[in-house]
C-alpha cells in the first residue's frame, strides 16, 4: 500500500477558526470525494506548517475533535490544500505521527421528523446531507430539543422513556468526550431548563451518561451515549444559539457517520 505523503491537521477551536460551520462544510465536501478524513479522540502532539502563511514549522499540541485529513502524494496533497485556501485555517505535517481517532465514512443522515428544529438547521448549515436514502445513520426528533442518534433502524423507540424532573443544576461529568468536548455550563440556556418538564433518557444499563441534571432527589442524564448498538440520547439546555449547542449535535452526528481507528501517519 502506498505510504502516507502528508497529513493536513484542521483544529475546530473557535478562536482560531473564522467560522465552525464554513470549517465543517469542507470537511464534508472532501468526504463526499473520497478524502480519508479522521477526527482526535485524544490530544497529539506534532511539527507543523501553517497553511497561507510564512512562519517557520513549530511544534503545537491539538486538541480533541480535530480534524486529519491523509493524502498520499504531492498532487493529492496540494488538491486538499485548495479546499482550505481562504476558506479554512489549516496545518500540515510531513512527520509521522500516531493518533487515536475515527475515520468519518459518511456525510448524510436521515433526519426524522426534525424539519424546523434547531437541530436541522445547524446541520444543514454545516454540510451534512439531510436525506433517508442509504443512510448509515439517523437522527430522530421527539421534540425541538431532545433527539436520538442511532445506526439500527429496529432501535427506534425501543427503551425510550419520558421522566419528570425540576433541574436545579446541569453537570459536564465527561468534558473530554468527543460528543461533549467544548460544551460549557456558561452557555447553558435557563429558559430551556425552565421550560424542561420531562427528559428523554434510553434505558440500557451500558450507557455513559456524559451530561447530567440534577434535581432535589435525583440524576437523570441529559446526554449518554451507549457503544453496541452505538445509541446517542440527547436533551438539549444549551442555548440553541451557542457554540455548546452546535458542537454537541454535530459531535452526535459525526459519532454515527464513523468509526474508530488508529490513524497512523
Amino acid at each position: 500500500m502506498m505510504g502516507t505523503y502528508a497529513a493536513i491537521v484542521i483544529p475546530t477551536e473557535s478562536n482560531f477558526q473564522k467560522s465552525l460551520s464554513d470549517t465543517y462544510k469542507v470537511i464534508m465536501e472532501l468526504v463526499r470525494n473520497g478524502y480519508e478524513v479522521y477526527y482526535s479522540l485524544k490530544p497529539f502532539t506534532v511539527k507543523v506548517y501553517e497553511l497561507e502563511s510564512t512562519i517557520r514549522p513549530y511544534i503545537r499540541t491539538f486538541g480533541i475533535n480535530t480534524f486529519i485529513v491523509k493524502v498520499y502524494d504531492k498532487e493529492e496533497f496540494e488538491q486538499v490544500l485548495d479546499y482550505f485556501s481562504g476558506r479554512v485555517r489549516a496545518n500540515y505535517t510531513f512527520d509521522r505521527m500516531w493518533v487515536k481517532g475515527r475515520k468519518i465514512i459518511s456525510t448524510s443522515i436521515c433526519a426524522k421528523n426534525c424539519l424546523n428544529t434547531p437541530i436541522y438547521e445547524v446541520l444543514k448549515n454545516s454540510g451534512f446531507e439531510l436525506s433517508c436514502d442509504g443512510n448509515e445513520a439517523f437522527v430522530q426528533c421527539y421534540d425541538e430539543l431532545s433527539y436520538l442518534f442511532f445506526k439500527e433502524y429496529e432501535l427506534l423507540g425501543k427503551g425510550i422513556v419520558e421522566k419528570k424532573i425540576a433541574i436545579n443544576k446541569v453537570q459536564i461529568l465527561k468534558p473530554w468526550h468527543t460528543i461533549v468536548y467544548g460544551a460549557k455550563i456558561s452557555e447553558i440556556s435557563e429558559e430551556s431548563i425552565k421550560q424542561r418538564e420531562k427528559i428523554l433518557v434510553y434505558e440500557n444499563m451500558f450507557a455513559d451518561e456524559l451530561i447530567v441534571a440534577l434535581s432535589d432527589h435525583e440524576k437523570i442524564p441529559l446526554i449518554s451515549i451507549t457503544e453496541n448498538p452505538p445509541v446517542i440520547c440527547l436533551n438539549n439546555v444549551f442555548n440553541r444559539y451557542s457554540l455548546s449547542f452546535f458542537r454537541v449535535n454535530v459531535n452526535s452526528v459525526l459519532y454515527m457517520l464513523s468509526y474508530g481507528v488508529n490513524v497512523s501517519v
